[in-house]
């Protein structure tokens, strides 16, 4: 608010008196009363007007100034009543118990809807905890019953895609699951590898493991989410492999700042107008059209966890050549999340 917006605002109110006043001044002059007694009305009249609004325009000022820089800092808009005093003038406590009243209004509606998530994504996990106990049973008869890879793939592809439910129900709000420790990541790897090792050897895809010293691959995450983005990624690897000489090399590489764990095949590649949006929710490209069903949901997962996991994740893929992806984790004790 400023002075020449008051002013305008008030025009009225001075018009009016001016015209009250100039008529009193004309019957006093008709009286033949003195000038200088105009004149004293003139003051007496119009001075403790000035001097209010004067009041009225620094407190309405005070205010209005203090909620703009006020909403200006604040991230989260809607907490803008919070911050602010309530004011001394009437139009002021008005606007401030209207904005009380819609914010209290608008929590009660956010709050039922994270009621509804919560109750949403608790459904989903007992539903994918449920239905692992079969898929687990089955596999069991499998190694039980000699070799049936291509019925245990298509078991392994259904549990791959229970995962992608498990973990997008759960993506909203990583902080309630997310436990930081150091840990190996060549185990990890290894351990997403023996799960799809039928895989590896049913589609004859030679496979290239790092070699470190012992130390060099520890790192500070999440392991259960990065086993995850491992699994998402290396799934995509055998899928869109080669039918013949087939291989997927898994390298770890240390910089200043960072470790850089690379999944490399020499697959059918990504065609060169598709990789910007590859990272995109539903996107399944010409691949996923032209070589198998694909839900688009794998890579966007990834991405979505490594942002709120604050590791880098990055592609480069050339057709009927090949595809790298880098997961760049930042060297160090990464102690609290603050998910945003």
């Amino acid at each position: 608010m400023n002075l020449k917006d008051y002013i305008k605002d008030k025009s009225i109110f001075f018009v009016i008196n001016l015209l009250i006043y100039g008529i009193v001044s004309y019957v006093l002059y008709c009286f033949h009363l003195s000038s200088s007694y105009i004149v004293i009305l003139f003051i007496v009249w119009f001075m403790p007007l000035l001097v209010w609004n004067g009041m009225d325009y620094l407190k309405k000022r005070s205010f209005f100034r203090s909620m703009v820089e006020g909403i200006d800092s604040l991230d989260q808009k809607y907490l803008l009543q919070a911050i602010i005093e309530e004011p001394a003038f009437i139009e002021g406590k008005l606007f401030y118990d209207i904005l009380s009243a819609t914010n209290k209004a608008m929590h009660e509606e956010v709050n039922t809807y994270k009621f509804q998530q919560l109750e949403y994504r608790d459904f989903i996990e007992s539903w994918v905890h449920e239905i692992k106990t079969p898929l687990s049973a089955a596999k069991l008869v499998l190694d039980n019953h000699g070799e049936q890879t291509l019925i245990y793939e298509e078991l392994n592809k259904i549990e791959d895609y229970i995962e992608q439910v498990l973990y997008y129900a759960r993506s909203t709000d990583v902080s309630n699951d997310y436990f930081v420790r150091e840990f190996s990541l060549r185990t990890v790897v290894t351990k997403v590898i023996q799960r799809h090792a039928k895989s590896f050897i049913h589609k004859k895809i030679k496979l290239e493991l790092w070699e470190l010293e012992e130390g060099e691959d520890v790192i500070y995450s999440d392991p259960k989410w990065i086993e995850f983005i491992i699994t998402q990624i290396l799934v995509n690897a055998i899928n869109y492999s080669k039918r013949e000489n087939s291989k997927i090399s898994i390298y770890l590489s240390r910089q200043a700042n960072n470790s850089i764990l690379t999944i490399e095949d020499n697959g059918i590649g990504i065609d060169e107008k598709d990789i910007p949006r590859v990272f995109e929710k539903g996107f399944t490209g010409e691949n996923g059209r032209s070589y198998r069903r694909s839900t688009g949901m794998g890579l966007y997962l990834c991405k979505k966890l490594a942002r709120k996991l604050y590791i880098g994740l990055e592609i480069e893929s050339v057709k009927d050549v090949g595809t790298k992806v880098y997961l760049i984790f930042p060297l160090g004790k990464l102690i609290l999340l603050n998910e945003k």
